[in-house]
């Protein structure tokens, strides 16, 4: 499938979604979709597979699909022609995606304005609620003026990741227990390649994880 052919990595399930293992994806020379697989791998376990091809364009791209004609590349890599039966809804593509996550985060800023003022370790205490490559959603009891700029870190990437938002809106809530709380919607400032990287393999993984256990 043309659509397939930016698509250098993808994860590959059974049928009731257990992940088997994670694949890279290229085109042989004719141009045929092939996965190389660790050789532990059994193409034989089930007839089609759950195949989910990551597009950096497009985002998650799920497929059903077969795997045939192994060949060995290594000592630990073995590769399948993949033929797609049938191509699933795509997830679209990261940077306008928004994953649910419930991360606890210490945030700085100077334009606080209301609200219950809460401290830890110099920081006020806030949650994320959402994220995307290019912003988030977090919920604070505190307020914090519109146009202000936040910094706070990302503890959950592989590597800690210091980030910087402008808050563009702010909403007033009550969380479970009935308690005023503000909602505040940011968009990531001055991001490095490098951190947009990071940022945008954190929701990758967080989109599979939602995928496989049937969230999505």
């Amino acid at each position: 499938m043309k659509i397939l052919k930016r698509c250098r990595k993808a994860t590959i399930y059974d049928d009731e979604k257990n992940l088997l293992c994670q694949a890279n994806v290229f085109l042989d020379e004719e141009e045929n979709l092939r996965i190389s697989a660790p050789e532990e791998f059994d193409e034989h376990i089930q007839e089609t597979f759950e195949i989910i091809f990551f597009d950096p364009v497009m985002g998650l791209i799920p497929c059903r699909c077969t795997l045939s004609e192994p060949e060995t590349l290594s000592n630990q890599v073995i590769s399948f022609k993949c033929s797609v039966l049938e191509r699933g809804e795509q997830i679209q593509r990261r940077m306008d995606i928004k994953v649910p996550v419930e991360i606890d985060i210490l945030m700085r800023t100077d334009e606080i304005v209301g609200g219950t003022i809460e401290t830890c370790d110099g920081g006020y205490t806030a949650k994320l609620m959402d994220i995307s490559a290019g912003g988030t959603y977090l919920v604070s009891k505190m307020w914090v003026n519109q146009g202000a700029v936040i910094e706070f870190q990302l503890t959950e990437t592989k590597t800690p990741l210091d980030l910087k938002a402008e808050v563009l809106r702010v909403v007033e809530q009550t969380d479970e227990e009935g308690n005023l709380t503000y909602g505040h919607g940011c968009r990531f400032l001055e991001l490095s390649h490098n951190a947009e990287t990071m940022l945008r393999n954190f929701v990758y993984q967080r989109e599979r994880e939602l995928y496989r256990n049937d969230i999505w």
